[in-house]
């Protein structure tokens, strides 16, 4: 009797201390700020609607809203090259020397808000139309890694 009393106070502290630890984690890269971040509006039709952050470590975090195959919260990793690479995409762009938007007059798109954090440097740009092909081919990088990461649910 003892010992499954035991036995039980020992699974029920392994299964608090996993529980404190993932809390834990989950809590500083909250604490963290992305160095990537994308976030997409609605349209009048099926444009999936979703931000996604991409974090120093590779974390990277998915918070789906609408016409896109992950609803809810989720979490994932970027390999250490994929991180690299999207970086150096991000400075050979020179992000910073874009407009901060790029506006239009049709009402029907949806508009992308696209940050790059970098040192003491950060910078959002609202991107809904008349954007640069090389601004768009950032955001088409970005977006595409939806379906390149090993995703799990968190909320």
């Amino acid at each position: 009797m003892r010992n499954r009393t035991i036995i039980g106070l020992i699974v029920l502290l392994t299964i608090l201390t996993i529980t404190l630890n993932s809390c834990l984690g989950t809590k500083k890269i909250e604490s963290e700020k992305p160095v990537i971040k994308l976030k997409t509006t609605a349209c009048n039709g099926t444009c999936p609607v979703f931000s996604l952050e991409i974090y120093s470590n590779g974390t990277t975090i998915l918070n789906g809203k609408a016409f896109i195959e992950y609803i809810g919260q989720y979490q994932g990793k970027l390999d250490d090259d994929k991180l690299k690479a999207l970086l150096i995409k991000f400075d050979e762009s020179n992000f910073f020397s874009f407009e901060n938007k790029y506006t239009s007059t049709f009402m029907d798109l949806p508009a992308k808000y696209i940050t790059y954090s970098k040192g003491d440097q950060s910078k959002e740009i609202m991107a809904y139309d008349n954007i640069p092909e090389e601004l768009t081919n950032l955001i088409k990088t970005v977006r595409e890694l939806i379906n390149q990461v090993d995703w799990k649910k968190i909320d």
